[in-house]
């Protein structure tokens, strides 16, 4: 996630060491439902949807958790309709 997110927010973890999948669940859709660029518009749905591919890869290889599937999780999905981005 990005860096200054994680400091605002006080995580002390990385993404990858958290050990409880509700916590990561909250964070990762803190964070999609934060994501802006820098000039403070909105990213395109593909981009997004790139961000989470992303993270999905990123997790299921670095994770405490095995087998993680965000693609499952109820506050990712609730974070999409936010944006506007659901299916």
């Amino acid at each position: 996630m990005g860096k200054i997110f994680h400091q605002k927010q006080g995580y002390n973890e990385k993404i990858e060491e958290i050990n409880d999948v509700d916590k990561l669940d909250q964070q990762l859709a803190k964070y999609i439902a934060s994501m802006k660029q820098k000039n403070g518009e909105e990213y395109s749905t593909s981009s997004i949807k790139a961000a989470i591919a992303a993270f999905y890869r990123h997790l299921n290889k670095n994770s405490t958790i095995k087998h993680v599937n965000i693609y499952g999780s109820n506050l990712i999905q609730i974070s999409l309709v936010q944006k506007n981005l659901h299916k």
